[in-house]
């Protein structure tokens, strides 16, 4: 909704245009404390054992905030037509997250398991649920934060990019670009 919004808008200077851009990024801060500690809540008021409640919230935070500035940095590079992208890495790769490695087949081991961000999220999960860890920086919380700021440099880099092929009411395209 972030990416449509703000592709919807004239911005006039770059530097508008990295304003909404830190807004955006400030949201998707929010909204990942909200379904981090919502959710971590969630599943404990449903009986659901967590070791360690507030370590677990903070994981998924920063797993959502990963996500988001990762979806929000190509869209914004590429266009809507990037989210083919997720969708289908959405859709091959989600039944994999729940299996072990051992147990598929080598082209999905190899090829689209190893390329999943998500399988970072359940390997870490998995860690703290069942071998004891805590929110420490392991592996999977690593590569989550590698993740989150190559994504943010990327998406904040987008303002930087002249936006061209705008329409206009008539219907016809004219080219704009974004002074600084």
């Amino acid at each position: 909704m972030f990416y449509l919004f703000i592709s919807k808008l004239n911005f006039a200077y770059r530097r508008s245009l990295l304003a909404a851009r830190v807004v955006q990024t400030v949201a998707g801060a929010v909204l990942a404390l909200i379904a981090g500690f919502g959710l971590t809540w969630f599943a404990g008021s449903w009986g659901l054992h967590i070791p360690d409640g507030t370590a677990t919230a903070i994981f998924l935070s920063l797993c959502y905030f990963a996500f988001f500035l990762m979806i929000s940095a190509v869209l914004s590079w590429a266009g809507l037509k990037s989210m083919v992208l997720f969708i289908l890495l959405l859709f091959f790769g989600a039944p994999l997250l729940s299996l072990p490695a051992e147990m598929m087949g080598s082209f999905y081991r190899d090829y689209v398991f190893s390329w999943l961000p998500m399988r970072f999220m359940v390997e870490g999960l998995r860690e703290m649920f069942f071998f004891g860890r805590g929110l420490d920086w392991n592996h999977s919380t690593v590569v989550l934060t590698g993740i989150a700021a190559v994504s943010l440099v990327v998406l904040l880099g987008s303002a930087l990019k002249a936006r061209q092929n705008r329409q206009t009411a008539r219907g016809t395209v004219e080219t704009q670009t974004v002074e600084a």
